[in-house]
């Protein structure tokens, strides 16, 4: 338990940076996602199979592509709107002096910011993904198409911080919680109940029906009658 609090304690530290570029959420655009999985697909693709990131290995990778060359229109004004505000919650988060906020800016307004990377990314052309992604990491690295050179930007801060929450809370929870589950089993054995793993459970006791209105009603009722 002392592990797990130590986790969570340290978490605030870097709560703020890991939502804003690992998690994402100061760049809220359909095209910034699709950014990052051409940048992180060709760096991953370079690694054996074993070491990817769980989400870019080969059993998981006609998902991935389904998803990466989806058809699905994206509409501009839209895209912008959403990428200024969560541009404008990065700077509330993170600060203006941030130096990482400096560099995605640019020296603009959220707003202008956002407009300038809506407008200048190819990256609704299913045709121009496909050819980043054939390209491989020579491709992305020499891609001037500002979505993709946003991605690049804040890649190696995402990484970081996803790493350190895999490793400093996800992995102690991890291996915490499995103890504190094998010590209660020994001290306490069959009076416990199951871990949520999705096994069946059962209940004690019979399932029986109840009266309503002088009538005997069935435990479970459908609109089809009484299972």
């Amino acid at each position: 338990m002392a592990a797990i609090a130590k986790a969570h304690k340290d978490l605030p530290a870097y709560l703020r940076e890991r939502r804003i570029f690992d998690q994402g959420n100061g760049f809220n655009t359909a095209t910034f996602g699709i950014a990052r999985t051409l940048v992180r697909l060709a760096a991953e693709n370079e690694k054996p199979n074993a070491q990817r990131l769980p989400e870019f290995t080969e059993s998981r990778r006609a998902s991935l592509e389904l998803a990466l060359y989806s058809p699905a229109p994206i509409h501009d004004d839209f895209e912008k709107l959403k990428l200024a505000d969560s541009l404008g919650f990065m700077v509330e988060l993170l600060g203006a002096d941030n130096p990482l906020v400096k560099q995605i800016l640019n020296g603009k307004s959220p707003e202008v910011r956002a407009g300038e990377l809506i407008d200048g990314t190819k990256l609704k052309d299913v045709a121009f993904r496909r050819e980043l992604a054939a390209g491989g990491s020579k491709a992305i690295a020499a891609s001037t198409d500002p979505m993709i050179v946003l991605a690049r930007l804040i890649d190696p801060k995402a990484r970081e911080m996803r790493t350190r929450y895999e490793n400093e809370v996800t992995g102690v929870e991890r291996a915490n919680y499995g103890k504190i589950a094998r010590a209660r089993f020994e001290t306490e054995g069959t009076k416990l109940y199951p871990d949520a793993t999705f096994t069946l459970r059962l209940s004690y006791g019979a399932v029986k029906g109840y009266m309503e209105n002088g009538k005997k009603v069935a435990p479970f009722t459908t609109l089809g009658g009484s299972v």
